[in-house]
């Protein structure tokens, strides 16, 4: 996380946000995202992520699939 903030948001203006299409399933929930140019707020890259949850609701394992 910390690589990704500096490497995207600090380095270069991006900011990214969730599509509107989370899906939750017992401990794992799936969604979209977009990597946004916080200037021009143009979408310059997308994914998606699934979360698995712990016990306590805390992400357990976090799988990234950039241009998914």
């Amino acid at each position: 996380m910390a690589r990704s903030y500096e490497r995207f948001v600090e380095k270069k203006g991006f900011t990214f946000r969730a599509r509107a299409d989370a899906v939750r399933l017992n401990g794992v929930i799936k969604f979209g995202w977009e990597t946004v140019s916080a200037e021009t707020d143009e979408v310059v890259g997308d994914g998606l992520d699934i979360l698995v949850l712990d016990d306590d609701g805390r992400i357990k394992a976090d799988y990234m699939f950039p241009g998914a």
